[in-house]
This record gives C-alpha cells, sequence and structure tokens, in this order.
C-alpha cells in the first residue's frame, strides 16, 4: 500500500514536470505569435 503511493506520488510528480516542460515553450512560443501578429495587424 504505501509502495503504491510512493508510486503514484512520483508519477504525480512526473506529470508535473511535464506540464512545466511543455507549459514554459507554449507560454514562450504564444508571446512570439502574438508579437507577431500584433504587428502584422498594424500595417493593415
Amino acid at each position: 500500500m504505501i509502495s503504491l503511493m510512493g508510486i503514484v506520488a512520483i508519477g504525480q510528480d512526473l506529470i508535473g514536470w511535464w506540464i512545466c516542460l511543455l507549459f514554459l515553450p507554449a507560454v514562450i512560443f504564444w508571446e512570439i505569435i502574438k508579437d507577431y501578429l500584433s504587428r502584422n495587424f498594424k500595417k493593415f
């Protein structure tokens, strides 16, 4: 029971790390896209 809880806790930590690793580039990418779109819309 204790080992199962430990595995679940480790799994949740890994999921948390994956979310962080995927979220950070997504935020940077979104900022770049937003900047690019705002520049293009100013031209029109």
